[in-house]
């Protein structure tokens, strides 16, 4: 990853309330991943399609995220993420992703619950990857470090207390190869980021390349 540029971009929720879009964009942030749906009726997906109007909007990569669960089907949950997120103008320009860690109930998503989402989704949306967040305490911990790059590339979770910059990006996800994956596409590396526009604590990540390869790749 060293050769290539980063990019700078938030992932939210609900969680943090009513965001302005232009100082997030102003503060260099390019892109913003957004949480859509969880499960198969999601009581605060009219956030995603409020917030998404406005990402669109000011130009910058748009990502939206499906939080799986392992009470319903994958195939179920696909075809909920997939029918909210076309209310909002659909996978043109938006990065598809799907969440795959421990519920706040404390439940584990498991891989049958990922493969049959993604498979569901590429059934629905043909021709897209999809990107899969995790991290290895959840991949390797809990399920058992199984093959999962041929499901999509890796939008990696560590917090390790070091913001990457151009010169130094390798204190992350290059260091923490599995399941499969050379690497990760993108990585979350804190969870108590301070952004302009953004009141309170937020996700801060980078992704490796250019707003091209972004738009083009997922």
């Amino acid at each position: 990853h060293d050769a290539l540029p980063i990019l700078e971009g938030v992932d939210c929720s609900r969680h943090q309330g009513v965001i302005n879009w232009t100082s997030v964009r102003n503060s260099g942030k390019a892109f913003a991943f957004l949480k859509a749906t969880d499960g198969i009726a999601y009581r605060y997906v009219n956030w995603y399609h409020q917030n998404s109007v406005q990402v669109r909007g000011l130009g910058m990569v748009l990502g939206a995220y499906h939080f799986l669960l392992d009470h319903h089907p994958g195939e179920q949950q696909a075809r909920y993420y997939v029918s909210e997120v076309t209310k909002s103008g659909g996978f043109t320009g938006c990065v598809p992703i799907v969440d795959i860690e421990r519920e706040a109930d404390g439940t584990t998503p498991r891989l049958s619950h990922l493969e049959a989402f993604v498979h569901e989704f590429w059934r629905l949306v043909p021709n897209r990857p999809i990107l899969i967040y995790t991290g290895r305490w959840y991949w390797v911990g809990v399920l058992g470090n199984p093959v999962g790059a041929h499901l999509g590339p890796l939008w990696h979770s560590e917090y390790d207390g070091i913001s990457p910059s151009n010169a130094d990006v390798a204190n992350g996800p290059e260091l923490d190869n599995y399941g499969g994956w050379k690497g990760a596409l993108c990585w979350q590396y804190t969870s108590s980021g301070i952004v302009p526009g953004i009141a309170g604590n937020c996700d801060r990540n980078v992704f490796y390349g250019s707003i091209q390869i972004g738009r083009a790749s997922c």
